[in-house]
């Protein structure tokens, strides 16, 4: 993000003259160690992580976790999610049809991202969000993002 557009356009932030961003990694599974860190955080602090950031970023798991986060939900809950649904997802998928096929099926992976966050949509984050994806169907990276400004650079 620039941070000279960012000043100009008077986004809010959270702490005068700081712009506080929080990214989370993808892994799979391995996504519950930093979700169990930033549980162990808000106890500590006794309020949602996205209080205390401007942005959040994520990708893969980072991503899901990023976008739970963002929206309200606590750390507690996502990892109790994670504890519970780890075996359903991602179901590994014995054959590809060619090169560009994603390795997993993410059909019970989309039931249960439409349970948890149900109508939310990025748009009404309670931070700003930055996602990196792939589109497998055209092979080409895609980034999701809410800033509040399109002409932020990100």
């Amino acid at each position: 993000m620039k941070w000279a557009e960012h000043r100009e356009n008077n986004i809010p932030i959270k702490y005068p003259n700081e712009l506080r961003v929080l990214s989370i990694d993808g892994g799979g599974i391995k996504g519950i160690i930093p979700i169990i860190y930033l549980k162990r955080i808000e106890k500590q602090l006794g309020a949602s992580i996205h209080n205390f950031f401007d942005m959040i970023c994520g990708t893969s798991t980072g991503g899901i976790i990023a976008l739970g986060l963002a929206a309200g939900i606590s750390a507690t809950e996502i990892s109790e999610i994670y504890k519970k649904k780890v075996g359903e997802i991602p179901p590994q998928k014995l054959f590809r049809n060619n090169v560009f096929s994603s390795k997993y099926s993410n059909k019970s992976l989309l039931k249960l991202l439409k349970s948890t966050y149900a109508d939310k949509k990025i748009a009404d984050a309670n931070t700003m969000l930055c996602i990196p994806a792939i589109e497998h169907h055209k092979a080409k990276p895609k980034v999701y993002k809410n800033a509040p400004s399109q002409r932020i650079s990100l």
